[in-house]
């Protein structure tokens, strides 16, 4: 058998097999969920915002908050006016006492965050917390300029990008030959003269060479 087909036959299995590696690694690699998108915008586990259809991006906003807590007692009203202010606000409210799976997915939250404090209140937003609640007009001041902050800056990352505008193309200008239709028969005439003239005189020199 001819070795050089034997080479082709080899290379081309090698090939093949490298191809069928690549489709299985391609069809078996999971899909990015929410949760994992949202690892490349902020850090810490999620989700953090969510987007509608129509391209609305409402933020979670996550309250871990203590029925012993008087600071909790205080910014629990304060949170629920501001999620009635603000459509774009998903208040996830998570009572940690009573509920232990609030309790481990506050524990969980804060790991993820590289943080280790797990006082309450505790809010967390964007990739990031704040802890303790003491006026509307203090700490209530500075998460709500935060969250603004936020949703206008993620809004203007995830929106799609803009549609050029239609520039009507401009009209190729044509040569107008109306003229020759249009003129009088002098002019039509002077013309065939002319071209018949300019015609000879080039087919005499011609000739003459």
């Amino acid at each position: 058998m001819n070795p050089s087909y034997l080479k082709l036959q080899n290379s081309n299995s090698k090939r093949i097999v490298l191809i069928a590696m690549g489709l299985v690694l391609l069809f078996s690699t999971p899909c990015p969920t929410n949760a994992q998108s949202n690892q490349k915008l902020f850090k810490g586990n999620g989700p953090w915002y969510e987007k509608s259809p129509s391209g609305d991006i409402k933020l979670y906003l996550y309250f871990f908050w203590s029925k012993e807590c008087p600071h909790c007692r205080r910014a629990k009203p304060f949170l629920e006016d501001l999620q009635s202010r603000f459509s774009w606000v998903n208040l996830q409210q998570k009572e940690v006492t009573q509920f232990p799976e609030n309790k481990a997915l506050f524990a969980e939250m804060v790991d993820s965050l590289g943080e280790t404090s797990r006082a309450v209140p505790t809010l967390m937003f964007c990739g990031g917390m704040l802890q303790g609640f003491d006026k509307p007009e203090n700490s209530g001041a500075e998460l709500t300029a935060l969250l603004k902050d936020c949703h206008q800056k993620l809004t203007a990352f995830l929106a799609p990008p803009k549609k050029l505008p239609d520039i009507p193309l401009k009209r190729a200008e044509t040569i107008d030959t109306t003229w020759w239709f249009t003129g009088t028969w002098w002019f039509r005439t002077g013309v065939l003269i002319l071209v018949v003239c300019t015609w000879a005189f080039w087919r005499t020199n011609r000739l003459k060479k």
